[in-house]
C-alpha cells in the first residue's frame, strides 16, 4: 500500500512491540553512557597531584567527606586490572591511616565517581589509599544479579561448595612464630588474620583491607573458635569492639558511603561483617572493591549500619560497626568488588536455646542465623556455647542435660531430628552445648537432596555438679551358661572424687539364644554405639537424607549403661537394618568379592540388648567372652 508517494507498512502488533522494546533499550544505552560521562571518570586520566574525596560513616550513620590527593596509577596491579594511588590529606585520615570497615568507600575527583577505596598500607606514616577503579567493579554487574538461592545439584548457581584451603600448615607456622621473625615479610595472612598483633613484625606492607567483624562480647572459651572461624574466610573479628544490632528504629540510608555488611548472626548476640557501599543504580548496588571471600554467585543477606567510633591503631584502624537493618541480597562476590540487590532479603534461620538453671529459674536466648551450607553449622555452635557460657559460666565443674531439635520446611517430608545427650566435667557448659549442634553442617551438605532447616531448638537443663563415673570392672557369676538361665552381673563404678561403687543386675539369657562363645559388652551409651559401628559398620552407611538423620540423632552419652550379648555368628546389615545368624549360603554371597556397598556382613549377631539405669553419667566400657551351652551346670 502507498501513501503520498511512499509504502505504507502495517507492523503486526508482535513486531511492533519488538521494535519499541527495541529503540527503548537503545534509549537507555545511550542516556546511561551520558549519565556515565556526568557520573564517572575514567583512571586513566587521573594525574599527580589531582585533588579528590572519600564518603564514608565516621560515626553513627553520618556520611562524611576525607579528603585525598593523587600519586600515580598502578598498571596492571592484578591481573587486567590497575590500582589508584592516593594520599589521604585531611586530619580523619591523618590520625587513623588504613581502616578496616571503610573498603568500597566512594572516592571523587572533579565530583565524579572513580572506585572504591579498598587497599592500604600497615605501618605506614603517610595514610596511603588504594582505590579500585570503577570501571573493573562495574564488570560484576555483568554477571547474574537476580537473587537466587544457590543450588548444589549439578547446572545450578554455584557457591554452596566453596572449598577452603588446608590451614594446618599455617597453625605449625604461628607456633614457629620466633623463627619466622627473620623472614618478616613472608608471615602468612592466615597468622595475622588470627593473631594481627604480630602484624607490626611485617613492616610496612601493602594489601587489601580486611573484612571486620564486629560481635556482640567475647569470652576467653568462645573468643578462639569464633576467631578461627572468620580468618579462615580472610576476615578480623573486632574483639570488645561490641557490635551487636543496631536500635529497632535505625534506619540508615543505603547510599553511597553508607555501611554496608552481613550480619552472620542476629538476636540476642550479633556478628556483623561490614565495608562502605560505593555506588547505586536504582535497586543495584556494588561495595568494597575488593571481595569478600570471593564465593561467585552467592545469596547473603546485604544490611545497613551504623558506626559506634573508629578504633584508631598503630597498625591498622578500624570501625566499630552495628547491623541496622536487612535491606537486601549479596548476589555476587568477585576480585573487583561485591554486588547485590536492594528490597529482596535470604531468609534467616530461627534458632532459641532455652535454659533451665541451678537456682531453678529458666533463660530463653533468641537468635537468627544467617543460612550458608559452611558457616551455619558453626553459627549454631556458637550461639548454642555463648548462651550457656552466659547463663551459667565459662568453665568448672557441671552437669548438663540437653535435646536437639531441628525442624525441617514443610515442603519435604522429613520428620524433625531431635537428639539427646548428657553431659558432665569440668571443661564447661557452653562447649557441651556448642557440641549439641553438629548434625547441622552434614545436613545442609548432605550428599542426596537439597534442604532448608525451618528452626532449631536447643533444650538445656544446668546443674552446678560433676555426676561422672568411670566403669572400673564388670564380672559375671558364671561364664557357662544356659538358654533361659539368669545369671548376675556386678559392675564397679568409680565415680569423681569418690570411693568406688559396685552395682548388681541381672540378666536373663535368651532362650532362642545359639549355643557357642558369646561376647558380653557392659558401657556407657556412647561406648556402646562406637563399638555397634565397629561390629555392623554397613548398618549406619546410610543411602538417603532420612537414614542419615536417624544416623545424626543417634549415639551420645546419656544415663544408664548398655548390656548387649553377641553370638560368634555372623549377620548381614542392610538397608539400615540388620538379618542376625544368617543361613552360610548368604554368608557366602555376601562375602563373595564382586559383592560390594549397600549390605556387609556384621562380626557377629546381637542376642540381647538392654539398657539399665544408673546414678551417674557412666563412661567408659568392659568385655569379658562366656559360653551358651545347653548342658551347663
Amino acid at each position: 500500500m502507498w501513501k503520498n508517494g511512499r509504502r505504507a507498512y502495517r507492523l503486526r502488533p508482535f513486531w511492533a512491540a519488538l521494535c519499541v522494546c527495541v529503540f527503548a533499550s537503545a534509549g537507555a544505552l545511550l542516556a546511561q553512557q551520558g549519565s556515565d560521562g556526568e557520573l564517572f571518570l575514567d583512571h586513566t586520566k587521573l594525574r599527580r597531584g589531582m585533588k579528590g574525596y572519600v564518603l564514608t560513616v565516621v560515626e553513627d550513620a553520618k556520611i562524611e567527606k576525607l579528603s585525598f590527593e593523587i600519586l600515580s596509577v598502578r598498571k596492571n596491579r592484578f591481573p587486567k586490572g590497575d590500582l589508584i594511588w592516593a594520599v589521604g590529606t585531611s586530619d580523619k585520615f591523618r590520625h587513623t591511616g588504613s581502616v578496616r570497615g571503610m573498603s568500597g568507600s566512594p572516592a571523587y575527583v572533579d565530583g565524579k565517581l572513580i572506585g572504591a577505596y579498598g587497599y592500604g598500607y600497615s605501618n605506614a606514616k603517610d595514610p596511603l589509599i588504594g582505590i579500585r577503579p570503577i570501571k573493573q567493579m562495574l564488570t560484576v554487574w555483568e554477571r547474574n544479579m537476580v537473587p537466587t538461592p544457590p543450588s548444589r545439584k549439578t547446572g545450578g548457581a554455584s557457591g554452596a561448595f566453596a572449598i577452603l584451603p588446608d590451614y594446618e600448615e599455617f597453625v605449625e607456622a604461628a607456633e614457629e612464630l620466633d623463627s619466622l621473625r627473620e623472614r618478616l615479610h613472608e608471615i602468612p595472612e592466615e597468622i595475622l588474620r588470627t593473631a594481627p598483633q604480630y602484624e607490626y613484625l611485617r613492616g610496612e606492607s601493602m594489601r587489601q583491607l580486611d573484612m571486620p567483624v564486629s560481635v556482640s562480647g567475647f569470652n576467653a572459651a568462645m573468643a578462639p573458635f569464633i576467631e578461627e572461624l572468620f580468618a579462615k574466610r580472610g576476615m578480623v573479628v573486632l574483639q570488645g569492639a561490641g557490635s551487636g544490632t543496631a536500635p529497632s528504629d535505625a534506619n540508615p540510608p543505603v547510599v553511597a558511603g553508607s555501611v554496608i555488611g552481613t550480619e552472620y548472626m542476629r538476636g540476642d548476640y550479633a556478628m556483623f561483617g561490614y565495608g562502605t557501599l560505593t555506588y547505586r543504580e536504582g535497586d543495584k548496588i556494588l561495595a568494597y572493591g575488593h571481595p569478600r571471600d570471593g564465593e561467585g554467585d552467592t545469596y547473603v543477606p546485604l544490611s545497613s549500619g551504623t558506626v559506634h567510633y573508629i578504633i584508631a591503631s598503630r597498625v591498622k584502624s578500624s570501625k566499630a560497626a552495628s547491623g541496622a537493618q536487612v535491606v537486601g541480597t549479596m548476589t555476587q562476590d568477585r576480585e573487583p568488588a561485591i554486588a547485590g540487590v536492594i528490597g529482596h532479603m535470604p531468609p534467616y534461620i530461627p534458632m532459641s536455646v532455652t535454659v533451665h538453671k541451678q537456682s531453678g529459674e529458666t533463660e530463653t536466648f533468641n537468635y537468627e542465623l544467617m543460612t550458608d551450607p559452611l558457616m551455619t553449622g558453626s553459627l549454631a555452635r556458637t550461639a548454642a556455647g555463648i548462651s550457656l557460657d552466659t547463663s551459667e559460666k565459662y568453665f568448672g565443674k557441671y552437669a548438663l542435660s540437653a535435646e536437639l531439635t531441628v525442624e525441617f520446611d514443610e515442603s519435604t517430608s522429613l520428620k524433625p531430628l531431635r537428639k539427646r545427650n548428657v553431659f558432665s566435667g569440668t571443661a564447661g557448659p557452653g562447649w557441651a552445648a556448642a557440641s549439641m549442634m553438629s548434625p547441622v553442617t552434614p545436613i545442609l551438605n548432605n550428599w542426596y537432596d537439597e534442604v532448608s532447616i525451618k528452626r532449631i531448638h536447643l533444650e538445656a537443663e544446668y546443674r552446678d555438679k560433676r555426676e561422672n563415673a568411670l566403669i572400673q570392672m564388670a564380672r559375671i557369676g558364671k561364664r557357662r551358661v544356659r538358654p533361659g538361665e539368669h545369671v548376675e552381673l556386678a559392675i564397679t563404678f568409680r565415680p569423681y572424687l569418690e570411693s568406688p561403687v559396685v552395682k548388681r543386675y541381672q540378666i536373663k539369657i535368651p532362650e532362642n539364644a545359639p549355643t557357642g562363645y558369646a561376647q558380653l559388652f557392659v558401657g556407657a551409651p556412647d561406648s556402646h554405639e562406637r563399638w555397634e559401628r565397629s561390629r555392623a559398620y554397613e548398618r549406619y552407611q546410610e543411602t538417603n537424607l532420612e537414614q542419615l538423620i536417624e544416623n545424626l540423632a543417634r549415639g551420645g552419652s546419656q544415663r544408664g549403661i548398655v548390656v548387649s550379648l553377641v553370638s560368634a555368628r555372623r549377620g548381614v546389615a542392610v538397608n539400615g537394618g540388620e538379618l542376625p545368624n544368617v543361613p552360610l549360603t548368604m554368608l557366602n554371597v555376601m562375602d563373595a568379592p564382586q559383592h560390594r556397598g549397600g549390605a556387609g556382613l556384621t562380626d557377629g549377631s546381637i542376642i540381647l540388648e538392654e539398657r539399665r539405669e544408673t546414678p551417674f553419667l557412666a563412661s567408659g566400657s568392659a568385655s569379658m567372652t562366656i559360653l551358651i551351652d545347653t548342658k551347663a551346670p
